[in-house]
């Protein structure tokens, strides 16, 4: 099993889940509340996305430029703050809708769980 291509998965994850929050919004007839879904969903890839660039560039290092990377991990934790502030104060997105959008990270991170749980993390049978 590869680790290494888990964090892509749990970014599929998350994009699949925005996309089934979305359709359920669609079918649920408040298609108005799908592009805070994708808003949502976007703001929450990309903070995912940028979470796993940092920590493999931090774990990459043996110098120390940890603690700049450090660093910038607290400027992108004030970066998605204040994007979702600006998403937040300018009202072109339902709220509903992003925060929906949004627990696609927390959705596509279980569903990676429940998914390695169940297929991957299995003790292999004996034959006999």
């Amino acid at each position: 099993m590869n680790e290494g291509k888990v964090p892509r998965r749990i970014e599929l994850q998350i994009l699949l889940s925005a996309a089934a929050i979305a359709g359920l919004f669609v079918i649920f007839n408040m298609a108005g509340k799908v592009p805070g879904v994708i808003a949502g969903g976007l703001v929450a890839y990309l903070n995912f996305f940028f979470i796993r660039v940092i920590i493999l560039r931090t774990f990459a290092r043996k110098d120390k430029i940890r603690f700049a990377i450090a660093l910038l991990y607290g400027v992108k934790f004030l970066a998605v703050i204040l994007v979702v502030y600006l998403i937040v104060r300018s009202k072109r997105f339902d709220m509903v809708g992003f925060l929906a959008g949004f627990s696609s990270l927390l959705l596509g991170i279980l569903l990676e769980g429940i998914r390695r749980a169940i297929w991957e993390d299995r003790p292999p049978e004996e034959s006999g």
